[in-house]
């Protein structure tokens, strides 16, 4: 297998996917609601949902401030390789080269792919870094042929 090569940087509907993909919807929202439901028996429904919003909200701002965050840092530009080795990923402050054996997950969506080496630890692959759907679809096969498959 040749080398597949990747590159760009992620849009601000491709952070937002990915931050829905890494981190499990349900879990913040059920605590939330638990906590809202509790307060719920010891004030009222009206604080519960005033409590519940503002929960909401703060995820919505801290998620708003990591964006600003990657845009201001010179971490957004991503390149690298895809090849029967592993998995190069490059910015300009960083470079990793994770062999197959240490992705532990494959996580698919129809425009990203989330490859994990550790459990709440993922390198996104959005379509939009490789040059062509050709390139899109042989890097696909070849990372759940390479890797532990998708989940």
């Amino acid at each position: 297998m040749e080398r597949i090569a990747f590159g760009g940087s992620l849009t601000r509907p491709q952070f937002s996917l990915v931050q829905r993909l890494l981190i499990c919807q349900w879990r913040p929202m059920t605590i939330m609601l638990l906590s809202a439901v509790a307060y719920a028996q010891i004030l009222n429904w009206w604080m519960a949902a005033l409590i519940f919003a503002a929960t909401w909200s703060l995820m919505y701002v801290m998620r708003a401030r990591q964006w600003r965050q990657l845009q201001a840092s010179d971490q957004h530009q991503i390149t690298g390789n895809i090849s029967e080795q592993g998995l190069e990923w490059n910015t300009p402050m960083t470079s990793t080269r994770l062999p197959w054996q240490k992705i532990i997950k494959v996580r698919q969506h129809p425009d990203m792919l989330l490859l994990f080496y550790s459990a709440n630890c993922a390198l996104y692959l959005p379509k939009s870094f490789f040059a062509s759907e050709q390139a899109w679809n042989e890097a696909k096969q070849a990372i759940i042929l390479f890797s532990r498959g998708p989940s």
